[in-house]
């Protein structure tokens, strides 16, 4: 499944670097949504987040999941570098 995601163009980043957070946190697509780029910036390996029933839990990063969300944030402000 993750190698059929089309790497040429941004939106294939985006899917990839989010498929890789929902596999390796197990979070809900509201919970992923809720997610900051600092705590990727700062190379932060775990989060807390309110799920259902506004309970706080903690969830953790793996390598591969920080990489291919570095990856894609690199990809992005590249991008946006260039279109300004």
């Amino acid at each position: 499944m993750l190698d059929a995601i089309d790497l040429t163009h941004l939106t294939g980043w985006r899917l990839r670097a989010l498929i890789e957070v929902f596999l390796s946190t197990g979070i809900r697509v509201s919970e992923a949504l809720s997610l900051k780029r600092q705590q990727f910036d700062s190379g932060a390996k775990e989060a807390e987040i309110i799920g259902k029933g506004k309970r706080k839990r903690t969830v953790f990063f793996s390598q591969r999941c920080r990489s291919w969300v570095k990856q894609y944030l690199d990809r992005r402000s590249m991008i946006m570098r260039r279109s300004l």
